[in-house]
């Protein structure tokens, strides 16, 4: 049954790895396009530019063509159309993202010390870890990497990194304009522009959106869905100087979400798809980083420094209104979470050598308690690290070694109690060959590392359903993870394959359980421990695309691609049973795949994607809203697929095409799939865009 609801999936995969090999032929300029290909820049996986040809990691880069693709402009609904599973509670603006088992908080106002994927902008930390909080605007591009980024980013890197890459601008003038309707009376609209005078490079976009609540699949209106409106704005400016080869920069970027309900839930009763209840919350996040980076003339020393700022915080109301001015309305936080920092690097280059070192220093803080929590005091990290990452080239660039050290020392103050001192040392190795142009073989080691978060060490909160006193640890140490993966990269002009084998041991893990103990009141005590055994996770990655247009000569492109994570293992040992068992809510199977379509004549471009959820072990936690299993228990969530479709075609444009009008439309969960990412959280039915798009240049 499990291999029959994959067919599409297996077909697609035969199709690029039987087809594709067959109908290239090796020649002279199909082996110039593969090494340009691998000749890519990228900048995530060593701070500094190199290109993918030398990184032995996983990287993935989705540029401004994939990022165009598809109409949405927050970020995890992009990455769920490139293979990332996205859990989500859907129109909560809430979501997490996972990379090979590890997974970032949703929800928390942590300042991104909830996560265990680091998420990134400009390669400093965004202050979040919630991927819903972060949209397009004003991107370049997204660079991705696969498996722990500790050497790179520190803390909060376990499972890797996700690195937005703000656009600057370049050129003369060019500007754009966008607006769209939707179903359950969606609305969006985006101002952007971007260029340079002189000696100043300038770009700046900003968004703003509006929804109503959407029905699910069943037709069950769900409640608390809406956002009154939603804003997002990003400026880069830089001033280069002594030719080009200086620039001081100014990112600012803004997340505003006004009025957010907090339902979406199918078991009856709170904020529920029975009742209209008016809890709302408000959700803000703010930064801005100040940036210097220079080379010398021969390009042998680069170096760079930064100070950046940013803060996050949400503001509840609960009450039987969306009045906040009723007095039945109840307001809690705002909870607020800071983060400074400073960044400083240099490199140098002795072609053969290449030698990276830097510092990192962080101050977090924060005050996010929740809504119930009783006399919780601030509490500040501060991380001061060190690193040094070197790049060895052999045999006439075809054989690269990378590595690194980093040490972390860590200061955890919690206001009225002693401060806890923790030092770190992680290692990394990795060897890319080549011993063909266009095909790269690759293996790497890393260690990941993540702290206490600020919830986990001073929670003092009463649940309701049921009843349950929880309680923090102050004493928690950090939790580590060694991983390794080995894989190959074949590159060609019209086609693509990738493999990647992944194993990770995460020890020391914080979980929750509780204790057997009573307080005061006669409640149960639940605590958080760190899990006395690893988890494991394990499994492969592979995929590829394949452009059957170009390979027939045809004049418009066809290409099918696939993108797949397997897991052959995600066991965690769990204290309560003293056994091993499948973790929760990491799905056995995650595929991504569709056809691109493009037609450049009638400037027509189209792309069908499906995403396919295999099934994964979870918790219930509704009373009232019976699974499988009773209240707590476990149970096997049904698999689903998800199907969207895109279009896009320009309806006018100048003779010189520096004036476009565009029209884009797009068709999501295309067969009004019924589907749960958390369960009990229910996500649209089919549901429908159209907008309209002027470009200037």
């Amino acid at each position: 049954m499990f291999y029959q609801k994959l067919w599409p999936t297996l077909a697609a995969l035969g199709l690029i790895f039987l087809v594709a090999p067959a109908l290239w032929a090796q020649s002279g300029e199909g082996l110039d396009a593969a090494s340009t290909r691998l000749d890519a820049v990228v900048v995530t996986s060593s701070r500094t530019e190199e290109t993918l040809r030398e990184v032995s990691s996983v990287v993935n880069v989705i540029d401004q063509e994939a990022l165009q693709k598809f109409p949405e402009e927050r970020l995890d609904q992009i990455l769920r159309r490139e293979g990332y599973y996205i859990n989500e509670y859907p129109g909560q603006d809430s979501a997490q993202i996972m990379i090979r088992g590890f997974k970032n908080s949703s929800f928390m106002t942590d300042g991104g010390l909830g996560g265990s994927i680091m998420l990134l902008v400009d390669g400093r930390p965004s202050g979040v870890s919630n991927i819903a909080r972060l949209t397009k605007v004003n991107v370049e591009r997204i660079e991705i990497i696969h498996g722990p980024a500790a050497l790179q980013y520190g803390a909060s890197a376990l499972g890797g990194a996700i690195n937005i890459i703000t656009r600057r601008g370049e050129g003369d003038f060019s500007a754009h304009v966008k607006t769209g309707l939707g179903s359950y009376s969606f609305n969006d609209q985006l101002l952007g522009f971007d260029g340079r005078v002189g000696l100043l490079d300038y770009a700046f976009d900003f968004y703003r959106s509006g929804v109503e609540d959407f029905d699910d699949a069943k037709g069950r209106r769900m409640y608390g869905t809406d956002t009154n409106a939603l804003y997002s704005g990003s400026l880069n400016l830089g001033l280069n100087f002594l030719d080009d080869r200086h620039r001081l920069g100014l990112v600012a970027s803004v997340f505003d979400n006004k009025k957010q309900g907090i339902g979406g839930y199918v078991a009856p009763g709170f904020s529920s798809y029975e009742n209209d209840y008016g809890d709302t919350l408000d959700l803000n996040n703010k930064n801005f980083d100040l940036s210097y980076a220079g080379r010398t003339e021969s390009d042998f020393l680069s170096w760079a420094g930064r100070y950046y700022h940013t803060e996050e915080y949400r503001k509840y109301y609960y009450g039987p209104t969306r009045d906040r001015n009723d007095p039945n309305v109840s307001t809690y936080g705002p909870y607020k979470t800071s983060v400074d920092g400073f960044q400083g690097q240099a490199t140098a280059n002795w072609n053969i050598v290449e030698l990276t070192g830097g510092f990192d220093a962080i101050v977090y803080h924060t005050d996010d308690k929740g809504y119930n929590y009783a006399d919780t005091p601030d509490v500040k990290h501060r991380d001061l690290a060190g690193f040094l990452i070197a790049k060895i080239r052999l045999l006439d660039d075809r054989l690269i070694f990378n590595g690194g050290l980093r040490y972390d020392s860590f200061k955890i103050d919690l206001d009225g109690k002693p401060s806890s001192n923790l030092t770190n040392l992680t290692p990394s190795i990795g060897v890319a060959f080549l011993p063909l142009e266009w095909l790269k073989l690759r293996a790497n080691y890393a260690e990941g590392f993540h702290l206490p978060t600020p919830n986990q060490l001073t929670r003092d909160a009463i649940g309701d359903s049921p009843p349950v006193h929880y309680l923090s640890n102050p004493d928690l140490d950090p939790f580590t993870s060694k991983s390794y993966e080995i894989g190959f990269d074949v590159f060609q002009p019209t086609w693509n394959i990738y493999v990647t084998y992944f194993n990770s041991k995460y020890r020391g893990q914080v979980r929750s359980a509780l204790t057997g103990e009573i307080d005061g009141n006669g409640l149960p005590i639940e605590r958080y421990f760190n899990a006395s055994e690893p988890t494991t996770y394990a499994g492969v990655e592979f995929g590829g695309s394949v452009d059957v247009g170009a390979q027939a000569g045809w004049d418009f492109g066809l290409s099918p691609y696939l993108k797949a994570t397997v897991f052959t293992e995600r066991k965690a040992y769990r204290e309560a049973t003293r056994a091993y068992e499948t973790d929760v809510d990491i799905p056995k199977l995650i595929v991504s795949y569709g056809l691109d379509f493009a037609y450049p004549e009638f400037d027509l471009t189209a792309s069908l994607n499906a995403t396919y959820v295999g099934e994964a072990r979870a918790q219930n936690w509704s009373m009232v809203n019976p699974r499988p299993a009773p209240y707590m228990g476990y149970f096997n969530t049904d698999s689903y697929t998800l199907v969207d479709l895109s279009l896009s075609k320009a309806l006018m444009k100048s003779a010189d095409e520096t004036r476009k009008l565009t029209l884009d439309v797009a068709v999501r969960n295309l067969f009004d799939k019924y589907y749960e990412s958390i369960v009990d959280y229910p996500g649209p039915g089919r549901n429908f865009y159209v907008g309209l798009r002027y470009d200037f240049n």
